[in-house]
């Protein structure tokens, strides 16, 4: 997750008037904590909390933040990116993985992407422009009810695909689950 990068790029910044805070376990790699306090020395701008922290005191977290910072190296999806939106705060990333297609679906004010290296620049750059307005980014193509009649539409076009003379049986989806057919072949 390239947090040691962040602690270093971040104590190169001159301004008095920021904090960096570093939330969450290090899921057994006792050496990253270890590395990221290092790096972080007496620097009282950075503060730690590498717990397991619950879901609702981690939105706490981000409530307190002007902005989330996840500077990973390599990522193909990120929970992380979707969670700070979903709490109103604009986050830096690299413009890899799907992080990318989330940047052009909410803009460039909520994903302040960046490309190669993470560095102070990126960080300055970032936090010099305004927070976004409100309301938040609009987050419901990835909402699961949406996701799941995406999938259920995407199935049902291909079994009309392979199969269009057939008069199947529609059954009517209630949340995520659907009815269950009486016979496999009625699918």
């Amino acid at each position: 997750k390239n947090i040691p990068r962040l602690v270093s790029e971040f104590i190169s910044l001159t301004a008095q008037d920021v904090m960096l805070l570093i939330v969450g376990s290090a899921m057994g790699d006792e050496d990253v904590a270890a590395d990221c306090r290092s790096v972080a020395g007496e620097d009282r701008r950075v503060r730690f909390d590498f717990r397991h922290v619950p879901d609702d005191l981690l939105l706490k977290y981000i409530a307190a933040c002007n902005i989330a910072v996840l500077p990973y190296r390599e990522v193909l999806n990120s929970g992380s990116v979707l969670m700070a939106l979903s709490a109103h705060r604009p986050v830096i990333a690299p413009r890899i993985g799907s992080i990318a297609e989330i940047a052009g679906r909410v803009g460039a004010s909520w994903m302040r992407c960046y490309d190669g290296d993470f560095t102070a620049s990126v960080l300055i750059d970032a936090m010099g422009k305004p927070l976004p307005e409100m309301p938040g980014p609009d987050l419901k193509p990835y909402d699961w009810l949406e996701i799941a009649r995406g999938t259920v539409d995407f199935y049902r076009s291909l079994r009309e695909e392979t199969h269009p003379q057939r008069n199947r049986k529609r059954y009517k989806t209630t949340g995520i689950i659907s009815s269950e057919p009486s016979h496999p072949n009625d699918v």
